[in-house]
């Protein structure tokens, strides 16, 4: 999954403020109110939001708002292109920003960063195939912080062998959730939280004979 609040918020938006005179929020307060989540649906200046956390917010996009739309994984703003209201739609991805509305529920956006749904399911199956061709699973057997590597015991094609999985400081690292086995609720950890008899999964570049991999990803 990509972890838009993470691109966008690093990459630090500079929000407009709105044209209109009487419920225009200032610079200062246009950065009070954000949410990131799913358009649920749209009317007009109206798009209720599916905020990560599980509540609908009502964002209102204010006249003048910058609206831009970025590819997933993208964390340069300067590759954004300028994007119209009208080409939002249901199941896109977007960042808000503004100030709370009168209700204090809702948020008067002056920026919205936006990933299209159909860019956001072409990039989950180009990661789900290069996990597929250059992933490996299994349960941890070592973990050496200091060297920055992770021995797995795999027991592919029946056979049970062990690789060595080469972390850097490139590598991203992530760990389920409590309670939750889904790949998409997995957050960012240092190899320290790795402990033996973990399930493992890393993705990267093996060598030529299998035994080793140098890891984009590890998920534990």
């Amino acid at each position: 999954m990509v972890c838009m609040s993470a691109v966008i918020f690093s990459a630090g938006v500079g929000a407009r403020p709105a044209s209109t005179a009487a419920s225009s929020p200032s610079p200062q307060a246009a950065a009070t109110s954000k949410a990131v989540g799913t358009v649920k649906s749209i009317s007009g200046n109206n798009i209720v939001l599916a905020a990560e956390g599980g509540a609908d917010t009502n964002v209102v996009v204010q006249n003048g708002a910058r609206l831009l739309q970025i590819e997933p994984g993208e964390t340069d703003l300067k590759k954004a292109m300028p994007l119209q209201l009208s080409d939002l739609q249901n199941g896109d991805r977007i960042l808000v920003r503004g100030s709370a509305g009168p209700d204090g529920k809702s948020i008067l956006a002056v920026s919205v960063i936006a990933m299209k749904k159909a860019d956001l399911a072409a990039r989950h199956a180009h990661e789900q195939a290069e996990w597929q061709r250059n992933g490996i699973g299994g349960l941890v057997s070592a973990v050496d912080p200091a060297a920055g590597t992770i021995t797995v015991s795999t027991s592919a094609l029946g056979a049970n062998k062990s690789i060595v999985v080469h972390v850097s400081k490139n590598t991203v690292l992530r760990r389920y959730a409590p309670g939750s086995v889904k790949f998409d609720d997995a957050t960012a950890a240092p190899i320290d939280q790795i402990k033996t008899g973990d399930q493992l999964r890393a993705r990267g570049q093996k060598s030529p004979d299998g035994g080793e991999l140098t890891a984009d990803e590890v998920v534990s």
